[in-house]
């Protein structure tokens, strides 16, 4: 009995000891990718602003697009970081209720905040003809700030739910407004140039 009992606490040590070594290297493996990422968009950054700075000493209407990477870089960041966890959040927060499944309940917010996101691309140019691009960039900054507060501060599915709402209407005015903007530029080049900043600043923000 006693080797049998010996047997097993060494079998359960051994699983316990083998998954803190999985967690610790897929961790370690999540924190190295982390890294390359962000070294490779600074790397990619500091290419676009020595670019700017030799090209706008030849012509002076040339646009910072290092500027709208950064931009639009950490709106796609901030995004896909509240995205990624809260699904699974959700899910273990919400009850059935209703008759409605608490994966259906899980699911409504993060509908909820992409559906707003997409709302936002048609009263954007509005808002853009009517306060201006700088205006709009703050407001609806502010509206994405305090969702993500609410989120982090109250995690409950109320504030969750107002706070993605509040998240939807920052990120798609802010997203809309910073593509708008790139149609103002004057400088066909540095025009064409910032449309393919934006893309790649998307996916990069999305991947991170």
């Amino acid at each position: 009995g006693g080797v049998v009992s010996v047997g097993t606490l060494t079998t359960v040590i051994d699983e316990m000891v083998s998954d803190m070594v999985k967690k610790i290297l897929t961790t370690i493996i999540v924190i190295l990718l982390l890294i390359c990422l962000a070294m490779s968009e600074g790397m990619i950054l500091i290419s676009s602003k020595e670019k700017y700075n030799e090209r706008v000493k030849i012509n002076r209407g040339v646009f910072p697009g290092y500027l709208l990477r950064i931009l639009v870089f950490s709106i796609f960041v901030a995004y896909n970081m509240s995205s990624t966890f809260l699904p699974v959040f959700l899910i273990r927060r919400s009850v059935d209720v209703g008759g409605m499944s608490k994966e259906l309940l899980a699911s409504l917010p993060i509908t909820i905040n992409i559906f707003t996101i997409g709302l936002m691309s048609l009263v954007t140019t509005k808002m853009v003809n009517k306060l201006g691009i700088k205006k709009l960039c703050i407001i609806s900054g502010c509206f994405s700030f305090t969702g993500n507060i609410l989120i982090f501060l109250i995690p409950v599915y109320p504030t969750i739910f107002v706070g993605l709402l509040l998240d939807g209407v920052g990120v798609g005015l802010l997203s809309n407004a910073a593509y708008i903007l790139i149609t103002y530029i004057k400088d066909e080049e540095s025009r064409t140039e910032c449309y393919s900043i934006y893309n790649g600043a998307c996916l990069a923000g999305i991947n991170f």
